[in-house]
């Protein structure tokens, strides 16, 4: 999926889902995959309980940037953070980044914001930067899957019960989908006001 914000013009926004993925790298081999004009995010999709789930977070992102606030290196891993109902940065990094720890990983979601600008562009066959989907499929694992990035997708991969342990929502909080997104959403927006 490649997005534009309507209030972001000037960035373009990368999703790619990727499942069944045997991810025995290490963080130096998401690092070598991850450039420093355009990095990426490694997120644990199985913690992603929607397509606007991961959109807020984007958003929150780019409202931070906007006024100076963004508290990691960019925009990509700050859309980490804002996944995260507080403000603790390694927390967040431990429930929703993939790392070295991540061996259990099956599901991951890679994340890349462009700077429209600067001229950077996405390109289907590198990603960006020269640097090839090749090298990614082998640090994902060689099986694994690129799907759409969707709430159907996202239905099959997540786990409920960890994201309402994340959330902290609580059993009458969560009668119905909705509900819980909405939960989850205003968890995201509340943050640090």
């Amino acid at each position: 999926m490649l997005l534009v914000l309507p209030q972001f013009p000037d960035y373009s926004i990368s999703i790619n889902l990727f499942t069944n993925c045997n991810y025995k790298g290490t963080t130096q081999a998401l690092t070598s995959c991850s450039v420093e004009q355009a990095p990426r995010a490694f997120i644990k999709a199985s913690n992603i309980y929607s397509t606007s789930h991961l959109l807020c977070a984007i958003y929150k992102s780019f409202i931070e940037y906007k006024y100076n606030r963004l508290r990691t290196k960019n925009l990509s891993t700050e859309v980490i953070l804002s996944l995260y109902s507080s403000s603790n940065i390694s927390e967040a990094f431990k429930q929703f980044g993939v790392n070295s720890d991540s061996v259990d990983t099956d599901n991951i979601i890679v994340l890349q914001i462009f700077n429209n600008k600067k001229s950077e562009s996405y390109d289907a066959n590198t990603n960006a930067y020269g640097i090839d989907n090749t090298l990614l499929f082998e640090i994902l694992g060689k099986n694994s899957e690129n799907l759409e990035f969707n709430d159907a997708n996202l239905i099959k991969i997540r786990d409920i019960s960890m994201i309402k342990k994340i959330y902290k929502i609580k059993h009458e909080n969560s009668t119905n989908n909705d509900q819980i997104e909405r939960c989850i959403i205003n968890s995201i927006q509340l943050r640090g006001l």
